[in-house]
């Protein structure tokens, strides 16, 4: 006796198969069951005697403030150049050389 039910199935023509990732047995990788991971972020910067407590301001109050502080800050490019020029350079203690075939080698300085 036929169906008369609408309802789509998986009968005819064509291969067989399970129906979505989730039911029935499956060749395709399976998804492990993991707690969700807990990450903790802390963001710390400068010392103690840096700590400045945060205070309520209005908004074209703070913006006058925050350019307060970066124009206090600004070095003319001179003054930039000066302490560019006078600050330790880091140099590395190993270089890589080419030898004759093409080989990378490791030096001392």
């Amino acid at each position: 006796m036929a169906s008369t039910s609408t309802a789509p199935t998986n009968q005819g023509a064509g291969g067989g198969g399970g129906g979505g990732g989730y039911g029935g047995a499956s060749s395709g990788p399976s998804f492990h069951n993991y707690p969700p991971a807990r990450l903790e972020m802390k963001d710390i910067s400068g010392t103690e005697a840096d700590f400045t407590p945060s205070a309520f301001l209005p908004f074209d109050k703070a913006v006058a403030k925050g350019q307060a502080v970066l124009d206090a800050q600004k070095k003319t490019l001179v003054e930039a150049a000066a302490a560019s020029s006078h600050a330790s350079q880091n140099k590395a203690k190993v270089v890589f050389e080419q030898d004759a075939d093409g080989n990378a080698i490791a030096v001392a300085r």
